[in-house]
């Protein structure tokens, strides 16, 4: 599949999650994934139980926005996609060959490739989710 990173190579993709991450714009202290405001701004947050570990070991099973069948030997994706109890993730480059991520916004998702569309809305319902319900719980905050 384009841009998958399904194989076991554990130089791949490794998260950063930033230092000290708690104090970071998409930490906080609930254990959910939600939107805050932050500096006038709405960001989104990943769950304070979310560790480096399991970030990384779902950053590796995602999927990498590549455009092509075959990759370059070495060409890292622009963005790496992956959905985690029901919350889809963008993960962008931090330093060479690591990656920060944090749950999607709905603009993130609606400039997305219908395929890249349709792994995301396919993990979350394989995980007994919907994508939409993310988007919308994060709306009615944003309304507030």
């Amino acid at each position: 599949m384009v841009g998958d990173n399904v194989d076991d190579d554990e130089t791949a993709w490794v998260y950063d999650a930033g230092e000290p991450y708690s104090a970071k714009k998409h930490g906080w202290s609930r254990a959910y994934a939600g939107v805050k405001l932050w500096r006038g701004r709405w960001v989104t947050c990943c769950p304070s139980g979310l560790t480096r570990e399991v970030a990384e070991q779902h950053l590796r099973r995602g999927r990498g926005d590549h455009d092509v069948e075959n990759p370059p030997e070495g060409a890292l994706p622009e963005r790496v996609y992956v959905v985690i109890d029901g919350v889809p993730y963008q993960a962008r480059p931090s330093a060479a060959g690591s990656y920060h991520a944090c749950p999607m916004l709905q603009s993130d998702f609606d400039r997305l490739s219908p395929l890249l569309k349709r792994y995301i809305e396919e993990q979350a319902e394989g995980q007994g989710y919907a994508t939409a319900a993310w988007f919308q719980r994060i709306a009615r905050v944003m309304r507030r």
